[in-house]
């Protein structure tokens, strides 16, 4: 995924979360749709923050090892306390579950919001815990193979014995899907809290799988092409059926939105649970798609570089028109936030920009202009340098804010995927001229042509 969590941040409704470099090192910020407010102010490293609802989770390298912290909206609660590193941490609410090293392997660790649980103690690894409400899975080897291990808020069960890899487990409620592989190619197995269904038996890969309720989707490598399978809580139907890649796609309830490739470049498909339909038909690469109820954003090539755009149900919108490369796309109801290059410091570093799009039948920008200001000692102490403002027509379409910027080492450069022209591969990586970032020194600068065009 072009998204780095920890390095542009997640978001969740109108909250963005992400680490910013206060002049020391590293920081949590929280956005609320209107204020920035430091969750972290500290000497330590405070990395990676994961967020749902009002809560927030990170880790802070403590000049040892890595524990895990949690936010709850009003107070900072230290997870671990240990020499060892705690990792691969979760949220759902105001639950936590992460990995943990006890000195022989990884155990599970489980937060209820008041209390530290180890769900496991044993002689295997327990690896890459999932979580929904309190509801848990995570894959543990045994000594000959990976089984799945499931818990349910009070008791964990064991959901595979076998001799094959039981791995890549996602969950949503007590529904589970997986990838059971044994070799040769990949299946897709579905537990829905009482018994366990095989969806694929056929001598292909099957991967990638997603989960939303009881329905699931799929990547099914063909020998050709990637093709895309979805299953509906009772049903499994191809969605796609031609000689070129579908990738990319992102699963909500019965509605699924790809990437396709149609022989010249990469477009944009949405299936609304009966219909597939087109959404772009053009001579440029459109990518990632990001679907939120029945709204869509992704990054479309406009030549040069990649750009924010935006599909309300009915029309195509242009968020942003810059000679700069945009990333990290995120859409979260009708709030969309994502990472560009641009402002006044020339494309020296990233920053973070944020748009509510309340009324995305009405979206649209006019006579824009921005501007970066920061306080010329290399920022100040919200650790936030630079605010791009645009003037919009309609009242209720709030413009593209932007609330923060990358530091040199906080992250390195995001994978630009899928290059102009390059086809038939999964994984088409390019550089699109992105470079890393740098501190540019920060100073009060005023650009007439912001980065939104």
């Amino acid at each position: 995924s072009l998204f780095e969590p920890g390095v542009d941040g997640m978001i969740d409704g109108q909250t963005l979360v992400w680490a910013g470099f206060d002049g020391t090192d590293t920081e949590i910020y929280r956005f609320n749709g209107s204020t920035i407010t430091p969750i972290t102010d500290n000497q330590t490293s405070d990395l990676t923050p994961l967020i749902s609802g009002q809560n927030i989770i990170w880790a802070s390298y403590d000049g040892n090892d890595n524990e895990i912290f949690f936010y709850n909206g009003s107070t900072v609660t230290q997870l671990t306390n240990n020499k060892e590193d705690d990792g691969y941490y979760q949220i759902s609410g105001a639950n936590v579950v992460w990995q943990g090293y006890d000195g022989n392997d990884n155990e599970i660790f489980f937060y209820d919001g008041s209390t530290v649980n180890q769900l496991t103690n044993n002689q295997a690894d327990d690896l890459l815990p999932q979580i929904s409400g309190s509801n848990v899975v995570w894959s543990a080897y045994d000594g000959n193979d990976t089984e799945l291990f499931f818990y349910n808020g009070s008791t964990v069960t064991q959901l595979t014995q076998n001799t094959l890899e039981d791995t890549n487990p996602q969950i949503e409620g007590q529904n589970i899907v997986w990838e059971q592989s044994g070799g040769k190619d990949s299946e897709i197995f579905f537990y829905n809290g009482v018994t366990t269904t095989r969806l694929t038996n056929n001598q292909v890969r099957d991967d990638q799988v997603q989960i939303s309720g009881n329905q699931a989707a799929w990547l099914q490598h063909d020998g050709n092409d990637t093709e895309i399978f979805f299953y509906n809580g009772s049903t499994v139907t191809q969605l796609t059926q031609n000689d070129t890649d579908d990738l990319d796609f992102q699963l909500l309830g019965n509605t699924l939105v790809w990437s396709g490739y149609d022989g010249k470049d990469f477009e944009i498909f949405f299936y609304d649970g009966s219909t597939t339909t087109q959404i772009t038909n053009n001579a440029k690469n459109d990518i990632y798609p990001q679907l939120s109820d029945s709204r869509i954003a992704w990054l479309g090539y406009n030549g040069t570089n990649f750009n924010v755009f935006f599909y309300d149900g009915t029309q195509i919108h242009a968020v942003t028109n810059t000679n700069q490369d945009q990333s990290s796309l995120r859409l979260s109801g009708s709030n969309l936030a994502w990472a560009g290059i641009g402002g006044a410091d020339q494309g020296e570093d990233r920053e973070i920009f944020f748009a509510n799009l309340v009324s995305p039948g009405l979206f649209g920008f006019q006579d824009q202009f921005g501007f970066t200001v920061s306080d010329g000692v290399g920022g100040n102490v919200a650790g936030v340098f630079g605010v791009a403002i645009a003037e919009v027509g309609p009242v209720s379409a709030a413009p593209p804010i932007g609330i923060g910027e990358e530091e040199n080492g906080i992250g390195n450069e995001v994978a630009n995927e899928v290059n102009n022209g390059i086809a038939n591969e999964v994984a088409n990586e390019v550089n699109s001229g992105i470079a890393d970032e740098v501190d540019s020194g920060l100073s009060i600068e005023v650009d007439s042509e912001s980065m939104l065009g």
